[in-house]
């Protein structure tokens, strides 16, 4: 079994000055939130063994809260390619960093790449605000069989509460 948890990072602070869009950090209430979603993964039992995050502040502070609370000793690997890019490039650098011995990737990215993920995989329209995570398994040991098999949520967090599961599409 493999599973790949999408989260959109935390509530972000608007520019501020002439800080860019890249710079932005999250608001206190962004950290509350990454820090009870990686408290509602731990509390699920939902195993990451490593994390893939965008380099900005905002994304590395969502994934760092969330490890600290769900997965301590998982790896996090910033990337600055996940920066504001496509679904399509979401989608080749998740499995270009998927290791054959690991079950479980977390990818913390931003909008719109992350939401048109999470609705393509999850085959519906969503909404996907800061901190929504969507945690996908597939029934394969292999991560390039994961792109081909399909996929099934396993959980659902929004708003720091986990949701009821899809309605089927």
């Amino acid at each position: 079994m493999k599973t790949i948890l999408l989260m959109r990072h935390a509530e972000a602070q608007f520019e501020q000055g002439d800080q860019t869009d890249f710079d932005r950090t999250l608001t206190p209430d962004g950290e509350k939130m990454a820090s009870q979603t990686g408290a509602l993964l731990r509390a699920h039992g939902m195993k990451i063994c490593r994390i893939l995050a965008s380099a900005a502040p905002r994304t590395l502070h969502t994934a760092q809260l969330v490890a600290a609370q769900a997965c301590p000793t998982a790896p996090l690997v910033p990337l600055t390619e996940l920066y504001a890019c496509s679904t399509e490039r979401l989608v080749s650098t998740l499995f270009r960093h998927c290791c054959p011995d690991e079950d479980s990737i977390l990818l913390v990215a931003h909008n719109p790449g992350v939401s048109g993920l999470m609705c393509r995989w999850a085959n519906q329209d969503l909404s996907v605000q800061p901190a929504t995570l969507l945690a996908f398994t597939a029934d394969t040991d292999d991560w390039d069989a994961f792109r081909r098999t399909p996929s099934q949520v396993a959980l659902f967090i929004r708003d720091a509460q986990v949701q009821p599961p899809l309605d089927d599409a």
